[in-house]
C-alpha cells in the first residue's frame, strides 16, 4: 500500500513534468499481490528521474535566460523613456508657467480696463454735472446783470446757454 502512494506520487510529477509516458506503460498490480515485479529496476528509475531533473534543468536554464533579456531589454527601454518622460514633464512645467503668467496679464488687463470704464463714468458725471452748474450760472449771471449790461453780453450768453445742448460740440468747447 505504500508503495502504491508513493508510485502515484511519482506518477503524478512525473506526468506534470511530462515524462509519465514510459513509466504509465507499465502495468501496475493489484493491491495483495507482490510488488516486486510492478516496480521498474532501480536503473530505469534513476534514468527517468534524471532525465526529468535535466528536463526541468533545461527549463529553468531557458526560462532564466529570458528572463534576463527581457530584463535588459526593459532596462534599455527604461532610459530613453525616463528622458522622455522628463522632457515632457519640463515642457509641462513651461505651459503651465506661461499659463499662469498670460492669467496674470489678462486678469491684469482686466483689471485695468474695469478701473478705466469707472474713471471714464467719473468723468462723464463730472462733466454733467459742471454743465449743469454752468447752465445755472448763465442764467443766475443773466438774472443779476443791469440792463444797460445786459443786451452787450445777450449773444455770448446765448452762445453759452445753447453750448451745453449742442452735441456736436466735445465736452471742452462745451466750457469755451
Amino acid at each position: 500500500m505504500k508503495n502504491n502512494f508513493y508510485m502515484a506520487c511519482l506518477i503524478l510529477g512525473l506526468s506534470l513534468l511530462g515524462t509519465a509516458a514510459p513509466i504509465l506503460a507499465q502495468e501496475v498490480p493489484p493491491t495483495g499481490q507482490p510488488q516486486a515485479e510492478a516496480v521498474p529496476p532501480a536503473a530505469a528509475q534513476a534514468a527517468g528521474f534524471e532525465q526529468a531533473a535535466g528536463s526541468l534543468q533545461q527549463r529553468l536554464e531557458t526560462s532564466l535566460q529570458e528572463l534576463q533579456a527581457l530584463r535588459t531589454q526593459s532596462a534599455q527601454e527604461m532610459i530613453p523613456l525616463s528622458r522622455q518622460l522628463g522632457e515632457l514633464e519640463n515642457e509641462l512645467t513651461k505651459a503651465r508657467q506661461e499659463f499662469q503668467q498670460t492669467t496674470r496679464v489678462l486678469d491684469s488687463r482686466t483689471l485695468d480696463l474695469t478701473n478705466l470704464r469707472n474713471e471714464i463714468k467719473s468723468r462723464s458725471d463730472e462733466v454733467g454735472y459742471l454743465t449743469s452748474l454752468l447752465t445755472e450760472y448763465i442764467r443766475n449771471f443773466e438774472s443779476r446783470l443791469h440792463i444797460a449790461e445786459l443786451q452787450r453780453y445777450r449773444d455770448v450768453l446765448r452762445e453759452a446757454g445753447l453750448a451745453s445742448e449742442n452735441t456736436q460740440l466735445s465736452g471742452m468747447e462745451v466750457f469755451k
